[in-house]
C-alpha cells in the first residue's frame, strides 16, 4: 500500500503545484490576464456587456459512512471545511453543501447524490464545479466511481478535488483509477 502510494505520488509530480500542495490544470488549460485584458479591450466603443463579477460557482458534496462519524460529529464539517477552503483558493464560489451521512461509499444510489445530480442538471448552462475532499468520499468502489463519476459530468457538473487532478489524459485517468481501486482495498480490508 505505501509502495502504490508512494509511485502516485511520483507519478502526479508533473501536475503537483509544490507550494501549496494542490493539484494544479496543466499550464495549457490556465486563462491568463493578457487574455482577459484582450476581450476587455476588443469589446472597448461597443455595446457589450463584460460580466466582471465571473465568479465560478460551485458544491461541496461530502459523505461519512458510519453512524458512530454522525453522532460525534467528525468528518462531515471538516471535509466541508476543507472543500470551501479549496474553493476560496480557486476563487469558486460554494452555493450549496450536498450530505450524505452513514451511508456506504459502494452505493451509487444516495439521498444527498440523488439531489445533488438534479440541481447539476437544473444548472447544466453553468458547469458547476463539484469539490468534493478526497476520492474516498465520492466512492469506495471503482464500478460505483465510475457511474458517479459519469453521473456528474452528464449532469452538467465538473469534478475537482484538492488531492487530486481529475483529467481526461490517460496519464489522469491511470491515477484516478488506481486512487479509488485503493479506496475500494482499504474498504473490503477494513470490513
Amino acid at each position: 500500500f505505501q509502495l502504490c502510494e508512494a509511485w502516485l505520488w511520483c507519478a502526479s509530480r508533473s501536475t503537483r503545484n509544490a507550494g501549496k500542495g494542490l493539484w494544479t490544470r496543466p499550464k495549457h488549460l490556465h486563462r491568463r490576464a493578457s487574455d482577459s485584458a484582450k476581450i476587455r479591450e476588443r469589446a472597448k466603443g461597443r455595446d457589450v456587456m463584460l460580466n466582471t463579477s465571473n465568479t465560478q460557482k460551485a458544491v461541496a458534496y461530502v459523505r461519512v459512512s458510519s453512524l458512530a462519524q454522525v453522532r460525534k460529529g467528525q468528518g462531515a464539517e471538516s471535509q466541508a471545511a476543507r472543500c470551501a477552503e479549496f474553493a476560496r483558493m480557486k476563487g469558486y464560489e460554494i452555493v450549496r453543501v450536498f450530505e450524505d451521512k452513514a451511508v456506504s461509499g459502494s452505493l451509487v444510489e444516495r439521498p444527498g447524490m440523488k439531489t445533488m445530480l438534479a440541481y447539476l442538471r437544473k444548472h447544466r448552462r453553468e458547469q458547476i464545479r463539484v469539490i468534493i475532499d478526497d476520492i474516498s468520499r465520492l466512492a469506495r468502489d471503482l464500478t460505483a466511481h465510475l457511474k458517479l463519476r459519469t453521473s456528474i459530468s452528464e449532469a452538467g457538473g465538473v469534478l475537482e478535488s484538492p488531492s487530486i487532478e481529475f483529467g481526461e489524459d490517460s496519464d489522469s485517468q491511470l491515477i484516478e483509477h488506481l486512487l479509488a481501486s485503493v479506496s475500494a482495498h482499504a474498504r473490503n480490508k477494513n470490513a
